[in-house]
């Protein structure tokens, strides 16, 4: 059975740039075993394209793109150790990539990593 999860919240913040929102945001997370991390992004005014680059320097993770609105049952389906159904995008067991999402108008986003099997150090890259 997985060990409890430490989830850790970091709210992002929106540039406002006239009319247009841009999210840029970029952060270097320490992901120990058995830990989960949640990346939470502001709600966009308007549907937004939303880009996660990401690279592991010791270890493979899984990483999703999930609203808030669905934290719960990703959080229970964390602790099956499954793939949440209602990803918006994921990748399982790599050690870097890239996802992509579009974000719904005025839904709150989060990037959730975990499953690392051992200690990492996570660079995590968010654009929109």
């Amino acid at each position: 059975m997985r060990p409890m999860s430490i989830a850790i919240v970091v709210a992002t913040s929106l540039l406002q740039s006239g009319c247009n929102s841009r999210l840029s945001f970029s952060k270097t997370i320490d992901l120990g075993l058995g830990d989960d991390y949640h990346l939470m992004i502001d709600p966009p005014k308007y549907d937004q394209n939303v880009t996660v680059s990401f690279t592991s320097s010791d270890s493979p993770i899984n990483i999703f793109v999930i609203l808030k609105n669905d934290e719960n049952s990703v959080t229970s389906s964390l602790a099956k150790e499954k793939t949440p159904p209602n990803a918006l995008s994921h990748q399982e067991n790599v050690k870097e990539g890239t996802l992509e999402a579009k974000v719904p108008a005025k839904n709150e986003a989060v990037v959730v990593l975990w499953g690392a099997n051992k200690n990492t150090s996570v660079k995590v890259k968010i654009k929109g």
